[in-house]
């Protein structure tokens, strides 16, 4: 009885291990996605204020062959993220939104002539939800999806995006 409690005390020990207490933790990560329009990568920063409450900066590009056109857009992203399951244990689910700024640009080789070159800033607004799952104390890997609506520009002026990463914690 007394191998089978200290066993069971283990157990309880090692499964809760990695809850987390995310007030002022900072983390780094890497993402890849898959747009409406091609692949993208991203690195970000994220900072917990409190338990439940965040922000992330992101910096992203996007590469793609939209209708035989090469398109290149760079991103920065500014988002605030509320916790939702409240970062139990090993779980977070965070939405949230902000604000995008982007530079566009579309037919770089002209193949479809010079009134198809596009070079443009374009600003939005970005609405994301992300899923986070702690691997360990320092490394957790994600799940998101994204909106994005531009203002400024007139070609897909809202595009989709959902991806794959992972996070280290650095503090």
């Amino acid at each position: 009885m007394r191998k089978t409690s200290t066993v069971l005390v283990l157990l309880l020990l090692a499964a809760t291990s990695h809850a987390q207490k995310f007030q002022g933790i900072q983390t780094i990560g890497i993402q890849g996605y898959k747009s409406d329009f091609g692949f993208m990568a991203s690195v970000n920063y994220q900072k917990y204020f409190t338990n439940t409450l965040s922000a992330k900066l992101a910096g992203a590009g996007e590469m793609s062959n939209l209708l035989n056109m090469d398109h290149t857009c760079l991103y920065l992203n500014a988002e605030m993220f509320k916790d939702f399951l409240k970062s139990t244990n090993k779980h977070v689910l965070n939405v949230g939104g902000g604000a995008s700024i982007q530079y566009d640009q579309l037919d770089k080789r002209k193949e479809l002539g010079e009134a198809f070159v596009r070079n443009s800033f374009n600003l939005g607004l970005i609405g994301t939800a992300d899923y986070q799952y702690y691997l360990s104390k320092k490394v957790m890997v994600n799940a998101s999806f994204t909106m994005n609506y531009n203002f400024v520009t007139k070609f897909a002026p809202t595009k989709f995006w959902g991806g794959i990463g992972f996070h280290y914690i650095i503090n």
